[in-house]
């Protein structure tokens, strides 16, 4: 039973769109930048900070997001997104089914 309701809720999880208030689009440009030129060593996408050191510690996430997003645009960052909340959920209840198990057998 708990089982079904976990698939449910990894379901349910994952049906939620992509929104771009959530940097998404942002990430990809980076991604995309990255992927085609190396690593930048100033801030590329503002006048502002020109000369200001770039200490983007996301660009291997971004990266990873932009080359999914090449092959599988936005439904391929969608099921890589429900792939690891499912992963996340099954390794969580897994861990509780263990914790539990584990009370039983000291008796505590």
């Amino acid at each position: 039973m708990a089982m079904a309701l976990l698939a449910c809720v990894c379901v349910m999880l994952t049906l939620v769109p992509l929104r771009s208030s959530h940097d998404e689009w942002w990430h990809l440009k980076s991604g995309k930048w990255i992927d085609e030129h190396g690593l930048p060593e100033n801030d590329i996408f503002t006048y502002t900070a020109e000369d200001i050191a770039w200490h983007n510690h996301e660009w291997l996430a971004q990266v990873g997001m932009w080359r999914i997003y090449r092959l599988g645009e936005l439904n391929g960052l969608g099921g890589v997104r429900a792939i690891v909340i499912a992963k996340a959920a099954f390794i969580t209840f897994f861990y509780v089914l263990f914790a539990i198990a584990l009370a039983r057998s000291t008796g505590a």
